[in-house]
């Protein structure tokens, strides 16, 4: 069941479904503008990851900068995030770096679905996995879109299963809407 719910939401990515929104976004670091995207209505936005990272392992270096979104009132039991990592600037480098990422954010982890895909006319790579944190499972979902030849616009759900059913249209809708920074609709 959950691969064929990851699998709808590949569907709906590749849709590139029209989402209405009030403010877009732009991620930037060492001050320059990487990409944007338009948050689903009425999420809030944060600078910082909502959650503790393990401390990186030798070799691996710390997060860059990570924005968060969450729906207005909802608790600590889901977190989406956006970000372009320093260390990975393509698809298959972001794949070959999942499982230490993971491994800083879950404990007992493992991948249940991966695929390519293009979402408009950028290719994308979609991984799915449980795993648990603080003794809780919990299902994380990552996509890497390929906003330019040497960068990449994470965006990460980490929640229960419950919280991917309910905000699945919005989080599907949002991430249609990544591009490249300056890019017009």
């Amino acid at each position: 069941m959950r691969i064929l719910r990851v699998a709808l939401l590949g569907v709906a990515l590749s849709l590139a479904g029209a989402s209405v929104s009030l403010a877009e976004v732009v991620y930037s670091k060492a001050g320059e503008a990487i990409f944007q995207f338009e948050p689903p209505s009425g999420w809030k936005v944060k600078k910082g990851p909502n959650f503790h990272l393990k401390e990186a392992q030798p070799g691996m270096s710390d997060p860059p900068p990570i924005l968060s979104l969450r729906p207005k009132g909802q608790g600590d039991s889901m977190w989406v995030g956006l970000w372009s990592p320093d260390k990975a600037h393509s698809i298959r480098e972001f794949g070959n770096r999942l499982k230490g990422l993971r491994s800083r954010i879950m404990t007992k982890s493992h991948v249940t679905y991966v695929d390519r895909r293009e979402i408009n006319g950028l290719p994308v790579g979609i991984w799915a996995a449980t795993g648990q944190r603080e003794g809780k499972w919990y299902d994380l979902a990552f996509a890497a879109v390929q906003v330019s030849p040497d960068d990449l616009a994470v965006v990460a759900f980490i929640g229960e299963r419950a919280d991917f059913d309910r905000y699945e249209k919005e989080l599907s809708d949002m991430l249609a809407t990544v591009r490249p920074a300056g890019e017009a609709k």
